[in-house]
């Protein structure tokens, strides 16, 4: 599906999504670094990204959504941006450097419970030196 020239995904962000500092830092990047971001975020569409999975019981034939944790989201945009992906790692990295003299972004991406996104972020920052 592809929203207005905003990229194939529709996404409702959780409120416990937004209350992460990293969770919220993460996505505002990826949404505002690019001319024409990788999803579009709505109240409702196709995806609920929640760090609280358990609570919901729907099955993938009667979800209003797919629910989705932070991490297998931001995989997903991973896979479908990855050169933007990288270009915000090196910014954030660059931020946190410039800021406090040091940064660990995929520390704080592993505490928010992100962990297979922090070794895609760990690559592209590989890549990148």
């Amino acid at each position: 599906m592809n929203v207005q020239g905003t990229g194939p995904y529709s996404v409702f962000v959780d409120a416990n999504v937004r209350y992460s500092r990293t969770l919220r830092d993460w996505l505002g990047m990826l949404y505002t670094t690019p001319d024409t971001p990788p999803f579009v975020v709505h109240w409702s569409e196709d995806f609920l990204v929640t760090t609280n999975t358990v609570d919901f019981t729907w099955d993938d034939n009667t979800s209003p959504y797919e629910l989705m944790s932070p991490d297998d989201f931001l995989v997903l945009v991973d896979d479908s941006a990855p050169e933007l992906v990288a270009a915000v790692a090196a910014d954030m990295c660059q931020y946190w450097v410039d800021r406090t003299g040091g940064a660990d972004p995929c520390g704080a991406l592993r505490v928010a419970g992100c962990p297979v996104f922090a070794d895609r972020v760990l690559a592209h920052l590989h890549r990148h030196l």
